[in-house]
């Protein structure tokens, strides 16, 4: 066992700007499934004194996030890594995927993007083919200079994708 300033609850936390810092995807240990990790560093002036951490789960994040943007629009949603590692998703039959393959892997492996785009073996491809050709279309197009935006084809679709700045995650819609 690490000190705890040596664990991921700690260190995700980004002390350089005093804000949220958030983990990748893990397997909770304790059971309750993937999740991530938001950790906020607490400082008196200049002298930091630990750091708060809140876990949640990616149903969490479906149930509350995806679910409500999902239900305004006929878009599916999508929120990436920059690499393409699918933190969670809309489709209810991707999520469930993303969640077996990681559980068994016991690493989050679920990526949206082209096989043939992987750089680890140890990842795998979505079976969405739609959604890897949108992450796969949203990584290679530029963004907006002024608003960060990416609007790019994918699949006969309209994808949009805006960074969320403070995990440095994608929010991708692929509108129908």
């Amino acid at each position: 066992n690490d000190p705890p300033t040596q664990q991921i609850f700690y260190t995700a936390a980004n002390f350089d700007e005093r804000k949220v810092g958030w983990t990748p995807p893990y397997l909770d240990l304790a059971g309750q499934g993937m999740m991530v990790t938001a950790a906020y560093p607490i400082y008196a002036g200049d002298t930091l004194l630990g750091v708060a951490s809140r876990d949640v789960t990616i149903d969490q994040m479906s149930d509350t996030l995806l679910a409500a943007i999902a239900k305004s629009s006929d878009a599916q949603v999508l929120i990436v890594d920059r690499d393409g590692l699918l933190i969670d998703a809309s489709d209810s039959a991707l999520a469930k995927w993303a969640i077996e393959v990681n559980t068994k892997a016991k690493a989050a492996v679920a990526y949206c993007l082209p096989a043939e785009s992987l750089k680890d073996k140890a990842h795998l491809a979505s079976p969405a083919a739609w959604a890897n050709a949108a992450v796969d279309a949203v990584r290679s197009s530029d963004p907006d200079r002024k608003t960060g935006v990416i609007r790019a084809q994918a699949a006969g679709r309209a994808v949009v994708a805006a960074p969320i700045e403070s995990t440095g995650w994608l929010l991708v819609l692929v509108l129908p």
